[in-house]
C-alpha cells in the first residue's frame, strides 16, 4: 500500500473513512460524492490519494480517478428513463452510515429504546433527533437529496438502528459476553472489580473497554489505600457513635452498586447545623452527577418521577415532610427493587427494576401509616444529635470543587469500598446500631398508637388463670383512644395484641369474622392494669390528661 508520510493530517482522515471496505463500496452515491468533494477541494493531494486507496483496496493504480471520471461524465450526459442508474436505497445509505461511524471511531448501540455513545469511560444517552440530524448531513451529498423526506429518514433511521442494537435483556454495568455474576464499577482510570476487591485484592482495576456496558462512570481515580482525614473529623463530629459511623460507611459502599436486596431506607434525621445534609452532599459527590436522583417519597405514584429513578445507583431527597401521604405499597416496590412499569411521552412504554438505595433527610422521622411492619421493617434511622458551632464548621465539606481538586475523594471512595467489603464479610447484615433500633420502635409505636395501650393498660402475667375478655379489653381500649377517629376494630386489636403477647392465646384460637362477631373471647396470662403516669408515652397516647384521669377512675373502679 502507498505511503502516507509527508502528507497533511486531513488527507489521513479522509483515507481513514474508507477503512474495511470494497470496490463495490465505492461506487455507492456517498462515497463518490465525498471524494468529488476531496478532488475539487485538493487536487494536488488527489493522485498521491487515489494511488494509496487504490492499492489498499488492490484495485488498478487508476480505478478511483477513472471511475470519477466516469460518474461526471455519467451526470453530464441526458439519460433516458429506461437507462438511468439505479438510485441507492436506504438500506445501502444505512450500511454505509453504520461503516461512516465507525471508521470516524464513533462505539454507538440502541438499547431499550434510546441510542447510546460510548465516551471512552461510559455510554452516553443521545436524542434521536441527533441521530436524524447526522443521518442527515451524511444523506446530503446522495442523490437521495433530490427526492428528500421524512418518510426516507425514518426508513435508514430504523434500518441503522437494526444494526446497531443490542439487546434488552442486557443490564447496566455488564460487560455484554461474559463475567457473569460479577459486579463492577466504572471510575476514570479503569473499571473496578468489586468481586476482587470484596475478597481483599486492592490491585483490582481493569483497562475501560466498550465491551463494559455502563451509562455512569465516577468522575475520579480510584486509588487504593487512599485517605481522607476532612472526612474522619466530620463523621467525629456530627456522628461520634461508632456504631453510626460504620453503618454510614458500609451505606456509602452499598450505594455504590446496582444491589437493591437489603431493602433499606435511611433516614438522617436531626433539627439544624448538625452535619446531616453534608453526609448528603458526600454521598453526591461520591457517586457523581447522572449517578443519583432526588425523588420525594410522596411521588413514587407519578411515572414522570418515577422514571427519573431509572439506572441511578441513589435517590438523596433532602428536607422530607413527615406529614406528606404517601403510597407505601409504591414505595415497598421501588425500594424492593421489583419491576414496575411507567408511560413515557411520546415513548413506548417500559418496565425496569430500580436500583437505587434511598436516603431522606429531614427534621422528623416521616409518620409510617403502614400497619403491615413492611415500612418499618425496610427504615434505618440514624441521629444526629450534635448541633455544631458555627465557628467549628467546615465550609469546604459543601463544596464540590474541594473534594475533586484536594482528591479528597478518592480517600471517600476507597473508605466506602472498605464499608462494602465489611458488609460483605458479615453475609450483607448491617452493623447494629442500638441508638437506631431504639428510634425505630418510637416510630412503630407513634404508627400503631395501640403499642402504647399494650405498654401502659396491659401486663403479661404468664398465669393462665389470668383473662381479659375481648369486650372489656376494646372497652378499655377505646376509653384511651379517647375520641380518636383511628381506633381499630375488635378482631384487628386482638390479632394486633397476640403479634406484641406471642405467649398469650385466644379461647378456641378462632379470630375470624364469621365467628367473632357477638361472641366473647378470653385472652389468658394477661391482665388489666391502671395507668399511673399520664406524661407517659405521650407520643402514642391520643388522650388528654382529663380522659386519662376519667379511663384511670373507671378502671380503678
Amino acid at each position: 500500500m502507498g505511503s502516507t508520510e509527508g502528507l497533511p493530517v486531513y488527507v489521513n482522515d479522509f483515507i481513514l473513512q474508507f477503512k474495511n471496505i470494497n470496490t463495490d463500496d465505492l461506487k455507492l452515491e456517498t462515497n463518490i460524492a465525498m471524494m468529488m468533494k476531496f478532488r475539487a477541494e485538493h487536487q494536488a493531494d488527489w493522485p498521491k490519494v487515489a494511488n494509496i486507496l487504490s492499492s489498499k483496496l488492490g484495485a488498478p493504480k487508476d480505478f478511483l480517478t477513472n471511475l470519477l471520471n466516469e460518474h461526471k461524465n455519467s451526470k453530464q450526459k441526458p439519460q433516458s428513463d429506461h437507462h438511468k442508474k439505479s438510485k441507492t436505497t436506504p438500506i445501502q445509505i444505512a450500511d454505509s452510515y453504520r461503516r461512516y461511524c465507525a471508521n470516524t471511531r464513533r462505539i454507538r448501540v440502541y438499547w431499550r429504546g434510546s441510542y447510546y455513545d460510548w465516551d471512552g469511560t461510559k455510554y452516553t444517552e443521545l436524542d434521536k433527533e441527533v441521530i436524524e440530524i447526522d443521518i442527515t448531513k451524511f444523506m446530503a451529498p446522495s442523490e437521495l437529496r433530490d427526492d428528500f423526506s421524512k418518510s426516507i429518514l425514518a426508513s435508514v433511521e430504523m434500518l441503522y438502528r437494526a444494526e446497531v442494537s443490542i439487546s434488552s435483556k442486557i443490564k447496566e454495568n455488564t460487560f455484554v459476553k461474559g463475567a457473569k455474576g460479577r459486579r463492577f464499577i466504572s471510575c476514570r482510570n479503569g473499571i473496578i472489580d468489586l468481586n476482587k476487591f470484596i475478597k481483599g485484592d486492592d490491585d483490582c482495576l481493569i483497562n475501560h473497554t466498550p465491551k463494559f456496558f455502563t451509562v455512569s462512570s465516577l468522575p475520579y481515580n480510584y486509588t487504593p489505600q487512599a485517605t481522607s482525614s476532612v472526612l474522619q473529623r466530620y463523621l467525629d463530629k456530627s456522628v461520634p457513635d461508632q456504631q453510626a459511623q460504620a453503618f454510614l460507611q458500609e451505606w456509602a459502599g452499598y450505594n455504590l452498586t446496582h444491589d437493591t436486596k437489603l431493602e433499606t431506607i435511611v433516614i438522617l434525621q436531626g433539627k439544624g447545623k448538625n452535619g446531616k445534609s453534608v453526609y448528603a452532599i458526600i454521598l453526591k459527590m461520591l457517586l457523581g452527577d447522572g449517578n443519583f436522583s432526588a425523588v420525594a417519597p410522596e411521588d413514587f405514584g407519578k411515572d414522570s418521577k418515577l422514571l427519573m429513578l431509572l439506572g441511578k445507583r441513589a435517590n438523596i431527597c433532602d428536607d422530607t415532610n413527615e406529614n406528606v401521604k404517601i403510597n407505601f405499597g409504591t414505595l415497598k416496590l421501588v425500594v424492593s427493587g421489583s419491576d414496575v412499569s411507567v408511560e413515557r411521552k411520546y415513548k413506548t412504554a417500559i418496565t425496569f427494576a430500580p436500583t437505587a438505595k434511598h436516603t431522606m433527610i429531614g427534621n422528623q422521622y416521616m409518620v409510617v401509616s403502614d400497619r403491615s411492619d413492611g415500612t418499618i421493617r425496610r427504615i434505618f434511622p440514624i441521629h444526629f444529635g450534635t448541633k455544631i458551632p458555627k465557628n467549628e464548621r467546615d465550609l469546604r465539606l459543601i463544596d464540590r470543587d474541594f473534594w475533586y481538586d484536594s482528591k479528597e475523594i478518592e480517600g471517600v471512595l476507597y473508605w466506602a469500598l472498605l464499608g462494602l467489603r465489611r458488609l460483605s464479610e458479615n453475609n450483607m447484615e448491617w452493623t447494629k446500631v442500638d441508638a437506631s433500633e431504639k428510634i425505630k420502635q418510637e416510630i412503630k409505636e407513634e404508627s400503631q398508637p395501640e403499642i402504647g395501650f399494650f405498654k401502659q393498660c396491659l401486663e403479661f402475667t404468664g398465669d393462665t388463670n389470668d383473662k381479659i375478655g375481648s369486650k372489656q379489653l376494646h372497652d378499655v381500649y377505646s376509653r384511651w383512644m379517647g375520641k380518636s377517629k383511628a381506633q381499630l376494630k375488635q378482631i384487628t386489636l386482638i390479632k394486633a395484641l397476640l403479634e406484641y403477647y406471642p405467649e398469650s392465646s385466644l379461647s378456641k384460637n378462632a379470630v375470624t369474622r364469621q365467628n367473632w362477631e357477638g361472641r366473647q373471647r378470653f385472652l389468658d396470662k394477661l391482665k388489666i392494669v391502671v395507668p399511673q403516669n399520664p406524661q407517659a408515652y405521650s407520643g402514642s397516647s391520643p388522650h388528654n390528661q382529663n380522659e386519662f384521669f376519667a379511663l384511670q377512675e373507671a378502671l380503678q373502679a
